[in-house]
């Protein structure tokens, strides 16, 4: 075999080795890369958790120290216990806004309901008690600053004035408080607070069904207080009783509403259902039949008081455009009370006197809600009816 035939397999040899080398090694490396980046994404990623964990806990710790918005804890609604109320005597926190523009402290009473003197059934001195919604709950003022409270404190030595009251509560829950406050505590006035939203929110296509209040039945005649449709609410889920235990997720969702939906307001005749209108109309109808069965009383007995249009107060008779959805079930209500002998207030006199001589508005910038000034308006309004003379029997 010639010589250079030996050398030049030799080299061949050694370049192909060489490169299966130069190959292997190439593949370490690699590997060796792919490893390096990984674990450098990982620990980014743990850093960034730890980051975002570390920060949790800290704005957690934070907001403990702020107004952050407590909700009232609402008890299960049941057969036996059909109305909304909340866990008693204990205090709470309301505020609203990122910025805790409104604050205030309140506290339940031995009932389960925003007061600050205890519920009795006997007692010498005649009950009146006052039925509504959130602005007879009452969160955005102190007890003692709501229209029950300034009207029981200025009362005192003459009768008791007790509150019934849960955001959301429209008409038809009124007539099941009604029952379930007369069976209690027997009282021998009842006065309701009634406001825009209380209408058609009487049927629970109009409220999502909600649970917790009393509904009139859609698709069939109402004959009594047992033709009433109570949705029982059973409890808070473990989502929900862990939710009120973190005060960044109760300030998110309370104060920041970062899960609110916004909707556009019904401003005219042109926007609102004709069908929504009709449905505000019959439960007004609904509910003026069944307040004698529901408080078992005489109509001069029963006082409902009606919010005013408060924008219509404040333009002091400047076009405000066409009439709101409460504007145009409100004059039925009227209508069917006196057909029923039942008293009413309507507040808007009231408030525009006030307004006029004062210049100071009834609600906050951020919140619809009676402030301090509306609930004392509303009060002193109470008080100078011929109703309220005969319930100090003067």
């Amino acid at each position: 075999m010639p010589l250079s035939f030996i050398l030049y397999f030799n080299s061949m040899v050694r370049e192909q080795f060489s490169e299966q080398s130069h190959s292997e090694e190439n593949t370490l490396i690699s590997k060796a890369q792919i490893r390096s980046r990984k674990r450098i994404l990982l620990f980014r990623l743990s850093s960034v958790c730890i980051g975002l964990g570390g920060l949790f806990l800290l704005l957690e710790i934070i907001l403990r120290f702020l107004p952050v918005r407590e909700s009232p804890l609402a008890q299960p609604v049941t057969a036996g216990d059909p109305v909304m109320r909340f866990e008693p005597n204990r205090e709470h926190i309301f505020s609203r806004d990122w910025n805790f523009t409104i604050v205030t402290h309140k506290k339940t009473n031995g009932a389960g309901f925003f007061s600050d003197i205890e519920y009795v059934r006997d007692s010498k001195k005649p009950l009146v008690a006052i039925i509504g919604d959130s602005y007879v709950e009452a969160l955005h003022v102190r007890n003692s600053e709501s229209l029950h409270g300034r009207i029981g404190q200025d009362n005192f030595e003459k009768v008791r004035v007790y509150a019934f009251g849960a955001s959301g509560n429209p008409l038809s829950s009124y007539l099941k408080y009604a029952e379930w406050v007369r069976e209690r505590y027997n009282p021998e006035y009842f006065i309701f607070v009634i406001v825009g939203n209380d209408f058609d929110e009487s049927f629970a296509r109009y409220k999502g069904a909600a649970p917790g209040f009393t509904y009139f039945p859609d698709n069939k005649d109402l004959f009594d207080m047992g033709s009433l449709e109570t949705r029982y609410w059973t409890g808070y889920s473990f989502l929900g009783r862990s939710f009120r235990r973190s005060y960044l997720a109760k300030y998110l969702v309370s104060n920041c509403e970062v899960l609110r939906i916004t909707a556009k307001a019904d401003t005219s005749i042109g926007e609102i259902d004709k069908e929504r209108i009709q449905a505000g109309k019959n439960a007004i109808q609904h509910f003026i039949r069944l307040i004698p069965e529901a408080t078992k009383l005489p109509p001069e007995r029963i006082l409902l008081v009606l919010d005013a249009s408060r924008h219509r107060v404040y333009s002091q008779g400047a076009d405000m455009g066409n009439q709101t959805y409460y504007e145009i079930v409100k004059p039925e209500l009227l209508r069917k009370a006196q057909e029923a002998k039942i008293m009413t207030l309507d507040t808007m006199d009231s408030f525009a006197r006030h307004y006029e001589h004062n210049q100071k508005k009834f609600e906050y910038p951020t919140d619809g809600h009676w402030n301090e000034i509306g609930h004392r308006v509303v009060a002193e309004s109470i008080m100078n009816t011929d109703f309220w003379s005969t319930v100090i029997g003067e």
